[in-house]
């Protein structure tokens, strides 16, 4: 129903200035406002695309400029043992598709 409003508001303001309308300009009018019609449709999306773009590069550029590690949570501790990590007290099992425990901390 717009474009039809378009096209009429179009023509309303061509003959207000006082020109004649004829069959040619008519059908030039609806001819440039079909062509037309998708490019002006999609000019909302085109905009909705550049924003997120934006916003996008923005996080992205905020990433690569952070620094590369806190490192006041990292804790180097000398140790005497031979071990990396050791896990006190730790409790593992594995269980197959069935359910059936297949690995337990006494094995």
């Amino acid at each position: 129903m717009t474009p039809n409003l378009v096209i009429n508001a179009t023509l309303a303001g061509f003959v207000f200035l006082g020109h004649d309308v004829t069959a040619e300009s008519v059908f030039t009018v609806i001819s440039i406002f079909s062509i037309l019609q998708e490019p002006i449709r999609l000019i909302a999306v085109v905009i909705g695309f550049f924003i997120e773009t934006y916003v996008s590069s923005k996080r992205i550029e905020e990433y690569l400029l952070a620094k590369e590690i806190d490192t006041s949570f990292i804790k180097n501790e000398k140790s005497n043992t031979p071990y990396a990590i050791k896990i006190q007290n730790g409790y593992f099992s594995w269980r197959d598709k069935e359910g059936v425990e297949q690995l337990k901390n006494d094995e």
